[in-house]
């Protein structure tokens, strides 16, 4: 702000009595004015501005001359009525007022500032009270700040709450696939080894959602992370459609359909034999449209319906349709296995 004469920063006009008069013409008060940090003002009972600086003019935005003599009600309307109580409240019990906010914007401003305010009245020698002394403080940066604060609060607190519901699932889940393959483990070697085969599958969806913020995960790195392990050579599992994001419940779900597939391709399938090839294959859904993936095994050694249900079956054909509400078929062709699924693109 650039440096202003005295008449433009401090301004009065003669009051109604001898101690305003004295109050406004105090060089020590004058000079107060001028240099506090502070808005500061001396209103008459009437509300009218006896005395004011520069920093108080900041909640209207009207010159320090274009207040003297005023109404509150003629220069700041909006706050006339506050204004207004709080000074009739003083004349009439003779105690301050202390820590009042006061929010208001400018209309050559965007955003509203805030001031705490604070009212004491002055006294004549015959102890009557001859007006209000007002004291403002801009806060507006602190309430900005604390506002800010508040809103980070917020969001800690959802992250938090998506937290714990994201690790009861996940426990859940881990739950499930140990119960499952513990049910049809022949000893406990081979239940080790399958349940931790299946955590790590489960544990690739979770490092690939972890990277996206849990915003889901496209199709194909969903793919790309399954199969990693399975990949003696890129040219055996081949992946092909477009640009689709996936929910997270269907990356986590979706994730345990393709380890499944993989390890049983890997063991008794196509990916068994040097010559086997899998293709997985997805298309983009149309407004109102579903997801839909095929996996399809060729090349390896003449498939055999399985002759009991086991967890992999389960999983595909009952539990991520039920969760992710798809239908799907698993289809043990002599030729290879085939597994086509659709379900929405959003649940």
């Amino acid at each position: 702000m650039g440096s202003m004469s005295s008449l433009d920063r401090v301004a009065s006009v003669p009051p109604p009595s001898p101690e305003p008069e004295r109050h406004a013409q105090s060089p020590a008060l004058q000079l107060i004015y001028e240099t506090a940090p502070i808005g500061l003002a001396f209103l008459s009972p009437d509300c009218r501005y006896l005395h004011i600086n520069q920093h108080l003019t900041e909640i209207c935005g009207i010159s320090v001359a274009d207040h003297i003599g005023q109404r509150v009600r003629d220069t700041v309307p909006a706050l006339a009525d506050a204004v207004e109580s709080i000074v009739a409240s003083i004349m009439k019990t003779g105690e301050p007022v202390i820590g009042v906010e006061v929010t208001g914007q400018r209309p050559d401003e965007v955003g509203e500032r805030t001031w705490v305010t604070y009212w004491h009245p002055l006294r004549g020698p015959d102890g009557q009270i001859s007006g209000v002394n007002v004291a403002a403080e801009e806060i507006t940066q602190r309430k900005r700040a604390e506002e800010e604060l508040r809103r980070h609060e917020e969001h800690i607190q959802v992250i938090v709450g998506e937290l714990a519901h994201r690790t009861k699932n996940l426990l859940v889940v881990a739950m499930a696939l140990a119960k499952q393959s513990a049910r049809n483990a022949t000893d406990v070697k081979h239940y080790q080894a399958v349940f931790t085969e299946r955590l790590q599958g489960l544990a690739h969806s979770h490092d690939l959602l972890l990277r996206e913020h849990w915003q889901g995960a496209s199709f194909a790195d969903l793919v790309a992370m399954q199969m990693q392990p399975f990949r003696a050579n890129d040219d055996r599992i081949r992946a092909t459609g477009p640009a689709i994001m996936l929910q997270p419940d269907a990356v986590q779900n979706l994730g345990l359909v393709l380890h499944e597939l993989a390890t049983n391709a890997s063991k008794h399938g196509a990916l068994s034999v040097p010559e086997g090839t899998v293709s997985i294959e997805w298309s983009a859904p149309a407004a109102g449209q579903r997801i839909a993936v095929n996996w399809q095994e060729s090349g390896g050694p003449p498939v055999q319906p399985p002759q009991r249900r086991g967890f992999g079956h389960e999983l595909i054909e009952r539990i991520v349709p039920q969760v992710l509400k798809g239908t799907g078929a698993l289809n043990f062709a002599p030729g290879g296995v085939r597994w086509s699924f659709e379900f929405p693109a959003a649940k």
